[in-house]
């Protein structure tokens, strides 16, 4: 697997039709290609605001260590934000165990955010530009100077 980058209406369209949402103010994509240059996976960061951008998230087996390193510079390098969101369905077990075990912090739920049932509720998480360091580590020295 490979990320592509500079392609973000693209891969936002590709992960709109997957998970069936429209996203209204995009920011940034991250494409993840397999071998033959099909994309097989998605981040989307959409919503940005002056310290926080919601990621939405598509592809199985694709959110790998380059994928979060690859967020996390452009959320808190690039754009010096403070945090990032994600709502996950509650039916979403995988991704439930996975995040928190990347270092995201479980913030919330928004009952029935994604449909009628218990199972589609959002389960908030977040990430400050702190908690972030095991992606960040080859850029610390610009997180140090982002800070002060």
């Amino acid at each position: 697997m490979k990320l592509l980058f500079g392609h973000d209406q693209v891969v936002a369209e590709w992960c709109e039709r997957k998970c069936g949402v429209k996203f209204k103010t995009l920011w940034k994509s991250i494409g993840a290609i397999d071998e033959e240059g099909r994309l097989i996976g998605a981040a989307v960061l959409h919503d940005l605001t002056q310290y926080d951008v919601e990621l939405s998230f598509y592809g199985p087996n694709t959110l790998t260590m380059d994928m979060c390193r690859a967020i996390a510079w452009h959320c808190f390098i690039q754009q010096g934000l403070e945090r990032i969101s994600i709502h996950v369905r509650r039916s979403n077990r995988r991704l439930l165990k996975a995040l928190p075990a990347m270092g995201w912090r479980w913030e919330g739920v928004k009952h029935h955010l994604f449909g009628n049932d218990k199972k589609d509720d959002g389960i908030l998480f977040g990430i400050l530009r702190e908690n972030a360091v095991r992606y960040l580590r080859k850029f610390s020295h610009e997180i140090k100077s982002s800070i002060a």
